[in-house]
This record gives structure tokens, C-alpha cells and sequence, in this order.
């Protein structure tokens, strides 16, 4: 499977939220949250997805960060994403393996992007973009990376690509992270990530749709923490504690949703292939029941659950993604995404 994972800005939620699923912003002086625009496309998916706004307030050598959660440690990969400047930047993202940050992405104030790696000492610049990511705009950046001995290392910008290769730090990567500086403000949305060096990711834009529970399928002994409508304790774009639903003496509820009319995709919004579908959610464990799985269900009824994940009292976020439809080898049409229920298992 060549899609490990993908993330909307809308499935992470507020400054509350980041907290509770795994990502983490650093710099009191920052400000982060979730905007429309410059998101694209328009036609074609209800969801308006949205993007994450770094921005650091203008302080004299001010630097805000925010990391992900870490993911299952790639040796060779790719991630891709869109991204925007508002102005000249510096540093603006990074790959980590643990705590080493192994590569660095530059911008300087003409928009040539210099890659740095780790050769196992400290960084080291390896490389420099041939064509400008102009002040003002987006772009999609695919960035691979190969660790090790024989390492390898290109990036996709503005649609034209550099590499290099040398002997960089051994470590897998497993986390990531965005960068701004003082008075800049970024934007970054659709992040997916492949474990398959030769993957189009790394050279083709992707796009991630967040398809949210807006309609009940199957309760699965599940409860509201208000009201009776389980999607909507769990439908919120902002991470709210005071919305849940939750399931306390049964191992094996599984609770699913579907999404509805305004949280779909058309042949516009996926005019050639769909990779996947990753779904994410925050879980607590309590009293009995500690540990959860996500779970699917076809239109036709055929199920499918992700890996088991042990959880405790402090909320965390729980991934997992399938390529193909439950129940079959085939690959997902805009049908089959639009009639996929979704949801989480308790055991």
C-alpha cells in the first residue's frame, strides 16, 4: 500500500485540539488556526477543505513551530503538500527521526528553496530549486527522502524537480514539522504521506477531502454525551471535550457514521485516481475498554478495521487507511467514497 496516512487541517481542530490528537505548537507569541482560503479546488467537494495559518507576530527573532503526531517511521518515503508564503521566510518545514531533525526546507527571498540533510554529524545543504516559488503564491512541494548509507533525497517545486544523493543519518523518519518566522504568515493543507519511493506523490499534486459524520448508521450501543444524535458530538471541525460519544461495559461496540450531500466528492474533485481513505479520531480509553480500532463498512456491508491501538485517559488521536473498498480488491471510485460508512470499534 502506497498511502500511509493524510491530513486535513479540519481533522485536527483548535489550539485545544492540537493538544489532544498529538500535534504540538511551540511559541507563545504565534498564532495558529484553520482558514479557507488559499485552499483549493472549489468545484467538486462540499467540504471546503481548509488550511492550517501559522503566523508569528513580529517580534525580533521570533520562530513558531508546529510538529504532527509521530507516524509509523518511514526508511524511504514521501510526503506532499501545498503550501503558501505571504513573504521572504527562511526555514518553513522539517522531517524528524525522534528528536534529529534530518531535513530542512529553506526559502530565501528571491523563492529558491535549498534542501538541507543530516550526513549523521549536523545538516547539510545538498542541494538548491531551479525555478522560484514566488512571493504571494502556492505550490505543491512532494519531498522524498531516503536515509542511510546510499541516501537520496529530491523535492517537487513548482513543478520542477531537483535531487541529490549522499550518505545521510540512518534514522527512519517519523514526524514533521512547520515553520514561520517573524512577521510571516504560512499556509499549509493537504499533507499525505507514502511509503512507496516511486509514488506520483512525489512529483504530482494530491488532494485530501475531509468527508466528516453527518449522518447516524449504526449506534453500536454508543451514547451521546448530549442529546441523541452521535454524529453530532463528533462532527465539529474545532476538537470540543464537551462533545462525545462513548461506550463503557461492551468490548466490540462499533459505532459508524457516513457523511452527507455537503460532505462529498464528484468526478470534478477526482478527475483521475483515488488513493485511499484515511480516517482519524480522538479516543480516550476508560474504566473497562482500553483499547479501540477504527472501522469501515462498504455500502454493500463488507467491514474492514485498522490496527488495534491502546489507549488511557488522555485523549489521542488514532489513524488508520485503506486503498482499497472493504470487502473486495477494487480500488475506490467517488461512489464507493461516498458510501463508505466509517467509524471506531471499542474492544
Amino acid at each position: 500500500m502506497a498511502l500511509v496516512q493524510a491530513w486535513s487541517a479540519d481533522s485536527v481542530g483548535s489550539t485545544v485540539g492540537y493538544a489532544a490528537s498529538g500535534w504540538t505548537l511551540v511559541n507563545s507569541s504565534s498564532t495558529l488556526d484553520v482558514i479557507s482560503s488559499p485552499c483549493h479546488p472549489a468545484a467538486g467537494y462540499g467540504g471546503a477543505e481548509r488550511a492550517f495559518r501559522l503566523k508569528c507576530n513580529a517580534y525580533n527573532f521570533c520562530t513558531a513551530w508546529m510538529i504532527s503526531p509521530a507516524f509509523s517511521a518511514l526508511a524511504d518515503g514521501v510526503i506532499g503538500f501545498h503550501a503558501y508564503r505571504s513573504s521572504d521566510q527562511g526555514g518553513f518545514f522539517s522531517l524528524y527521526s525522534g528528536g534529529t531533525q534530518v531535513v530542512r526546507l529553506d526559502v530565501d527571498a528571491a523563492g529558491y528553496i535549498t534542501v538541507y540533510v543530516h550526513d549523521g554529524s549536523s545538516l547539510q545543504s545538498v542541494m538548491t530549486t531551479t525555478v522560484p516559488w514566488t512571493n504571494g503564491t502556492t505550490t505543491y512541494l512532494g519531498l522524498r527522502y531516503k536515509p542511510g548509507a546510499s541516501g537520496e533525497v529530491s523535492l517537487t517545486a513548482v513543478g520542477a524537480v531537483s535531487s541529490a544523493t549522499g550518505s545521510y543519518h540512518t534514522g527512519a523518519w517519523d514526524q514533521f514539522k512547520l515553520y514561520t518566522h517573524n512577521g510571516i504568515t504560512m499556509y499549509f493543507w493537504m499533507f499525505s504521506l507514502w511509503d512507496d519511493p516511486a509514488d506520483a506523490a512525489a512529483t504530482t499534486p494530491m488532494w485530501v477531502a475531509r468527508i466528516a459524520p453527518e449522518v447516524d448508521d449504526t449506534a453500536g450501543g454508543f451514547t451521546a454525551s448530549t442529546g441523541t444524535d452521535l454524529y453530532a458530538m463528533v462532527d465539529e471541525t474545532y476538537y470540543d471535550a464537551a462533545d462525545y460519544i462513548t461506550s463503557t461495559t461492551v468490548a466490540g461496540d462499533t459505532v459508524l457514521f457516513t457523511g452527507d450531500t455537503t460532505n462529498s466528492i464528484d468526478a470534478a474533485w477526482a478527475p483521475v485516481a483515488i488513493h485511499g481513505v484515511s480516517s482519524t479520531a480522538l479516543v480516550r480509553g476508560d474504566g473497562l475498554l482500553n483499547q479501540s480500532q477504527i472501522a469501515w463498512e462498504s455500502a454493500a456491508g463488507s467491514p474492514a478495521l485498522g490496527t488495534t491501538e491502546y489507549t488511557s485517559t488522555v485523549v489521542r488521536q488514532v489513524t488508520s487507511t485503506i486503498a482499497t473498498v472493504p470487502g473486495t480488491s477494487a480500488a475506490f471510485d467517488v461512489a464507493a467514497v461516498n458510501g463508505l460508512k466509517f467509524g471506531i470499534k471499542a474492544t
